[in-house]
C-alpha cells in the first residue's frame, strides 16, 4: 500500500484554526521553524543571563569564603605552634621557586610536614593549607624572617572550586606569641546561654560562664574563671578548663600608657580626628528612609540616590584625606575622612566603595542595620573605620559575614567608641540576629551582645555581656596581639593578593 500523501497542513493556536494546502505547506514550516527558533534563541538568552547572574553571586561568596579559610588556616597553624612549643623551624622557602598558589600548598601537604599542613575548615569542602617557614630569598616580596604563610580554598571532587590570597603571618623569633583575644573585657567578662566563642576571652576582672555553650578555647582572668559546677562530671569541658588562667597580671591604670584596658588611647585617637576635622559641619545622616534608601560612600563623602528623581545627593562631604596616628594597623594610611553627627542607617543599604580607605567620624550616635532590610558591604580594595563619639547600635538587618577581616593588610571595618558607661548602662549594643565582621574597641563602654548574633573580629569593651545562642569567632590579628612574656608577638598579618 503507498503511503497516503497529506495535502493540508493544519496550524492552530488558542483562538485559530488555519488550513494550508499542498502547496503552502514548505513555506509555512519555513515560518514555524523560524519563529521556534527565535523563541528558543530568546528563551536561552534569558536563562544564560540569570544563569550569569547567579554564577556571578557564587562566585563572590566562593571567593569571600575562600578568603576566610586563608584566615583560618593560618590561626589554627599558630595555635599548633604556641600549643606544641615549636618555635623553630627547618621549612625554607626554598621549597619555592614562585609566590606559591593553592596547587602548590596542597600538594606540599601531602609530604606530611609537621610544619605544612591541611586544615578541614568548619564544613566539607572549605580547607586550607598552612606553613611554618624560614621566607630568605624574597618570597613573595617578603622581608627575611620566619612567617606562617597560608592559602585557603574551597573545592570539591574534581579540584578547587575557588582559593583566596596568600596571608602572611610574621613572626619574631621569641617563644609564646598569640593573636589578639578576640573578648576583652577591661573589669568582667559575662556568657550565658549556649554562647560559643571560638578563640579566647581576657578579663581585667572575672569571667562568669553559666549555660550549656562550649567552653571558650581559652581563658585568662585578673580574678577567677567562674564555670558551672557540673562541669566537673563532663572531662571534655574540663579539658579546656584545665588551661584557664587565674589571677593574671593586669594594669588597670587608665592613664598608664602601658594600661592593659586602653592600649591604643582611644580619647587621643578622637582628638586628633577632630581637631582635623574642626571646620566641617556635624550634619545628621539619615539612610533608608524614602526616597533617599541606598547611601555611598566614597572620595566625595557620604551620599545618597534620591530614588524619586534619580539623582545623588551629597549628605556628608569628604574634608581631609590624612594619616591619624594611633589606629591599629593603619599607620601612615592616607583616610578620606569624614565628619557627621548622628549616623543611622534604617532599612537602607550602605557601599563603600573606590579602593580607598574611609574614616567615618560620628561625633554623635550610629545606628547601623535598623529595620528590615538593609546591610554594609565594603566593596574590594575599600577599607572603612568609624570612630564614635556617643552610643552604638547594630541592629537585626545587619549582615556583612562575608567581608573579610583584612584588605591588604589592613582591618577591614574597625569601630572605636569613646562613650563612657556607668555600672548599669550600655551605649554599645548588638542585637538578636545581627551578622558582623569586624573589630571593636570600646574601652569605656559596657558591651552587650544578645540572641543568636554572630560575630567576626576582635572585640574590646569596659565589661562585656553575651547572652543567647551567639557565636564570637576571631581568625586574624587585626587589632592586636596579646603578648605572652617579653618581646613575643605576631609582627603583622598581611594578605597577599
Amino acid at each position: 500500500m503507498k503511503p497516503k500523501m497529506v495535502n493540508e497542513l493544519i496550524l492552530m493556536d488558542h483562538h485559530h484554526t488555519i488550513k494550508i494546502t499542498k502547496h503552502q505547506k514548505g513555506a509555512a514550516l519555513i515560518v514555524v521553524l523560524s519563529l521556534l527558533t527565535i523563541t528558543l534563541a530568546l528563551g536561552f538568552s534569558a536563562f544564560n543571563i540569570s544563569l550569569t547572574s547567579e554564577r556571578l553571586a557564587g562566585n563572590y561568596r566562593l571567593q569571600a569564603q575562600s578568603e576566610m579559610n586563608s584566615e583560618s588556616a593560618a590561626s589554627k597553624m599558630l595555635n599548633f605552634i604556641v600549643d606544641n612549643n615549636r618555635f623553630e623551624t627547618s621549612f625554607s622557602s626554598d621549597e619555592f621557586i614562585d609566590c606559591p598558589r593553592w596547587v602548590d600548598f596542597e600538594q606540599i601537604s601531602k609530604n606530611n610536614l609537621t610544619d605544612c599542613q591541611k586544615y578541614q575548615i568548619s564544613t566539607q569542602g572549605n580547607v586550607g593549607v598552612a606553613c611554618h617557614m624560614n621566607v630568605t630569598n624574597g618570597l613573595c616580596g617578603l622581608e627575611s624572617g620566619r612567617y606562617i604563610l597560608s592559602i585557603g580554598a574551597v573545592v570539591d571532587g574534581g579540584g578547587a572550586l575557588s582559593e583566596g590570597s596568600l596571608v602572611a603571618v610574621g613572626l619574631t623569633n621569641s617563644n609564646g606569641y598569640t593573636p589578639h583575644e578576640p573578648v576583652h573585657g577591661c573589669e568582667g567578662v559575662s556568657l550565658t546561654g549556649s554562647t560559643t566563642i571560638t578563640g579566647g576571652v581576657v578579663s581585667g576582672g572575672d569571667i562568669t560562664i553559666s549555660g550549656g555553650g562550649v567552653p571558650p578555647d581559652n581563658a585568662r582572668a585578673h580574678g577567677a574563671v567562674i564555670y558551672p559546677d557540673w562541669w566537673i562530671w563532663d572531662s571534655g569541658k574540663m579539658e579546656y578548663v584545665e588551661n584557664y588562667e587565674n589571677n593574671i597580671d593586669y594594669n588597670h591604670d587608665l592613664s598608664s600608657p602601658n594600661s592593659s584596658c586602653d592600649p591604643l588611647r582611644v580619647d587621643d585617637i578622637y582628638q586628633r580626628v577632630n581637631n582635623l576635622t574642626s571646620e566641617a559641619m556635624s550634619r545628621d545622616v539619615r539612610i533608608g528612609s524614602w526616597p533617599r534608601v541606598n547611601g555611598i560612600i566614597d572620595h566625595r563623602g557620604v551620599s545618597v540616590e534620591n530614588l524619586a528623581n534619580g539623582e545623588t545627593e551629597i549628605l556628608a562631604d569628604a574634608v581631609d584625606v590624612s594619616p591619624v596616628s594611633g589606629i591599629e594597623g593603619m599607620d601612615d594610611i592616607s583616610f578620606h575622612i569624614i565628619r557627621t553627627g548622628d549616623f543611622n542607617d534604617h532599612n537602607g543599604s550602605i557601599r563603600v566603595t573606590g579602593n580607598n580607605d574611609y574614616l567615618l567620624f560620628v561625633d554623635g550616635d550610629l545606628s547601623l542595620g535598623e529595620g528590615g532590610h538593609g546591610s554594609l558591604m565594603i566593596e574590594e580594595g575599600s577599607t572603612l573605620t568609624i570612630i564614635v563619639s556617643g552610643k552604638t547600635y547594630m541592629h537585626t538587618s545587619l549582615d556583612m559575614l562575608d567581608t573579610p577581616l583584612t584588605t591588604n593588610g589592613k582591618p577591614t571595618f574597625s569601630i572605636y567608641s569613646t562613650s563612657r558607661d556607668t555600672a548599669g548602662q550600655s551605649t554599645f549594643e548588638i542585637s538578636d540576629g545581627t551578622h558582623v565582621t569586624g573589630n571593636f574597641y570600646a574601652p569605656y563602654s559596657n558591651i552587650k551582645i544578645t540572641g543568636s548574633s554572630t560575630k567576626r573580629g576582635a572585640i574590646r569593651g569596659k565589661t562585656i555581656s553575651i547572652s543567647g545562642g551567639g557565636h564570637i569567632t576571631n581568625e586574624s590579628n587585626s587589632m592586636e596581639d596579646e603578648p605572652k612574656g617579653e618581646d613575643n608577638t605576631v609582627t603583622s598579618w598581611i594578605l597577599k593578593p
